[in-house]
């Protein structure tokens, strides 16, 4: 079982104010078992450039595949030293 990776989400409110959707453990994780590599995605976007609007989760729910949807992307680390990294950039 792999580590879980907090993911923090933030939106606007209906005043246009910053505010956080969630906070907790990316759902998104794709894991073959013991020995394997899992995947944890903690972002996707379905077109470029990527729309900010409205509050869904576009990890939530979507089949697991390698590849990005066309004209989009996925946001996924795939290493101690990358999430370390991402940790630092964002805070």
């Amino acid at each position: 079982m792999p580590r879980p990776i907090r993911r923090i989400v933030t939106g606007h409110n209906a005043q246009g104010r910053a505010i956080f959707l969630s906070d907790g453990p990316a759902l998104a994780v794709f894991d073959r078992g013991p020995g394997a590599t899992a995947v944890t995605e903690l972002w996707e976007t379905s077109a470029t450039p990527a729309s900010n609007a409205g509050s869904n989760d576009p990890t939530v729910g979507q089949p697991q595949r390698l590849p990005p949807p066309k004209h989009g992307s996925k946001f996924r680390p795939n290493g101690p030293s990358m999430l370390a990294t991402a940790v630092r950039t964002c805070t």
